[in-house]
């Protein structure tokens, strides 16, 4: 886990393993086996895609874990939760040091959750789409959605994240921060 995130964020990190679970015949992955997903066609579990991920035995079975419960969602359309599924796959493919599947599942994270935050409005998840594109090296897109966000008229607090997000982007900084260093 990077040294600079904060205590609560090192804890989530930690659990994440504790927090999804996949079938080993099946790879059917959800935060409980035993729940399933509402709106789920059991044959997303058989396209191209999933079993490409699931058969691939170079990435990490959490990480693998994530991405296929990501899949999961975006077939019933929960973009939201791909999105937050997908980031979880990057903060493992972080910890073990793997930065192009990191990215790419920043990338994934971003598309979902930008699909979401435009169909909601939802400022907090917009400010976290700064975020991702900020550590994929999407600089210059970064720092206009932050700037179309602090000119919609996001709370102090948020602003300042925004800001913090817009000086690292000029300084070219992908790398991980926390709001503990937002002033």
């Amino acid at each position: 886990v990077p040294g600079n995130i904060s205590p609560f964020t090192r804890m989530k990190r930690a659990t994440l393993p504790y927090e999804i679970q996949m079938c080993d015949r099946c790879f059917y992955s959800n935060s409980d086996l035993e729940t399933r997903i509402l709106g789920l066609n059991t044959e997303t579990l058989k396209s191209k895609e999933y079993l490409r991920v699931a058969n691939n035995k170079a990435i990490d079975n959490t990480a693998k874990a994530f991405w296929l419960a990501a899949l999961l969602q975006v077939s019933v359309a929960d973009y939201r939760e791909a999105g937050i599924l997908f980031l979880n796959a990057a903060w493992i493919f972080d910890d073990l040091g793997e930065k192009e599947s990191a990215k790419l599942a920043r990338l994934e994270s971003h598309k979902y959750l930008s699909i979401f935050v435009e169909e909601t409005e939802d400022i907090n998840l917009a400010v976290l789409t700064v975020d991702l594109q900020r550590r994929v090296g999407d600089f210059s897109d970064a720092i206009e959605t932050a700037n179309q966000l602090i000119s919609y008229g996001v709370g102090d607090f948020l602003a300042k994240i925004l800001k913090m997000e817009i000086d690292l982007c000029r300084k070219n900084d992908s790398s991980c921060h926390n709001v503990g260093e937002v002033e």
